[in-house]
């Protein structure tokens, strides 16, 4: 951001007439908010990572519970991101990897009956 009367005044040097954006990222947000509105923007992550020529594998909540129905949502989440800080990068990601995270931070699955009783 620049001072335009210091501009006009041909003071162009960095720090003289100049201010680190990221200090104005409160009033900026909020500006654009009041703006905008707090609408979210659609995001096509599979369109993003075509353009830079990545992949990425995605793994839920959801997912983990499909393995885990005894977990929370809150305790899903946070084996998904044990998982992700603590990942191999030879072997990835999988459902076992996610079980057995589960199982570190969590214990056993809870075995239930027929009946859903434990």
């Amino acid at each position: 951001m620049l001072d335009v009367a210091k501009l006009a005044a041909g003071d162009i040097a960095f720090g003289g007439n100049s201010w680190r954006g990221d200090n104005f990222e409160p009033a900026l947000r909020a500006e654009t908010t009041a703006r905008l509105g707090t609408e979210t923007v659609p995001l096509d992550i599979h369109e993003l990572l075509e353009a830079r020529r990545q992949i990425a594998h995605l793994w839920s909540v959801e997912d983990l519970q499909s393995v885990r129905p005894d977990l929370t949502e809150e305790q899903a989440w946070e084996v998904l991101q044990n998982v992700d800080h603590h990942k191999d990068a030879e072997l990835g990601i999988t459902w076992f990897t996610l079980e057995m995270a589960a199982e570190q931070l969590f214990g056993d699955a809870s075995v239930t009956d027929e009946a859903g009783e434990e």
